[in-house]
């Protein structure tokens, strides 16, 4: 269950929101209520939400002021405004910060259903790639690809498809085109993108940079590598693009991963 924080001065608007709007059926639950910016941060600071609803318009502390707070503390905090529609140029302004979206009050049950559930769905995606992520950690350790619902067994196709699992995680460094995959199991590229999304749970390209990124880890915690001889071992001729490429994946540069395991960038 994904947990919601309700930030809101008026009672009678919280109380609404709690009982108003089926939390349970969204994957979610009420985390905690405040009624001002400042008790909200307290809140926080107890327990971080996926998700907080917040008013614009409180006394002590404003919604735009708590948000730009919690976005630097907690930038994974999804924020929602409560507005009334004299502050809807402030609250495009607020989305265009960085919060993640704004009901227009006095707010509509089935607008702020849909809200939470595109940010549920967000969330849902996120935790999936970072379960998926987690398995291709432990499976490249121990030097076997994730398929999943793959039984060799099967079908000749589920045959071919594992021979061209085996034969990436041999040449991911090498220029691996999504085409000559399809070629290999006769299939047009289109299929064989589908296919393999079904089996493995990400596409063909996310999935051999996520082996190019594992083996760059392992490079790098071996001081004796350079920077762009680690790239060039792992697929990339531009170094630069390879740290642009591992910190999307990791979220962090090659030279900062180093730096957190101690050792010197050369």
């Amino acid at each position: 269950m994904y947990k919601i924080v309700i930030v809101e001065d008026e009672w009678l608007v919280r109380e609404g929101l709690k009982q108003t709007i089926p939390w349970s059926d969204l994957g979610c639950e009420i985390a905690g209520e405040a009624e001002d910016g400042e008790a909200a941060l307290e809140l926080l600071e107890q327990a971080v939400p996926d998700i907080m609803l917040s008013d614009i318009r409180m006394p002590t502390m404003d919604g735009i002021e708590l948000a730009r707070r919690v976005s630097e503390r907690w930038p994974e905090v999804n924020i929602v405004f409560l507005t009334g529609f004299d502050d809807f140029a402030y609250a495009q302004q607020a989305v265009r910060l960085g919060a993640a979206d704004y009901v227009l009050k006095p707010t509509n049950p089935d607008e702020l259903e849909k809200v939470v559930r595109r940010i549920t769905s967000k969330l849902d995606e996120a935790r999936s790639k970072r379960q998926l992520a987690e398995q291709q950690d432990k499976h490249w350790a121990e030097g076997r690809p994730v398929v999943a619902g793959l039984d060799k067994r099967e079908t000749g196709e589920s045959r071919e498809f594992q021979q061209i699992m085996d034969y990436l995680l041999t040449h991911f460094q090498e220029d691996v085109p999504l085409q000559s995959m399809a070629d290999r199991m006769k299939v047009s590229e289109s299929h064989f993108s589908r296919l393999f999304k079904k089996h493995v749970g990400v596409s063909f390209l996310e999935y051999v940079t996520n082996l190019r990124v594992q083996a760059a880890k392992e490079l790098l915690a071996d001081p004796r590598f350079k920077m762009y001889e680690i790239a060039e071992r792992v697929g990339y001729q531009d170094s630069r693009y390879f740290s642009q490429i591992f910190r999307k994946s990791t979220g962090e540069t090659p030279s900062e991963y180093r730096k957190r395991l101690g050792i010197s960038t050369v």
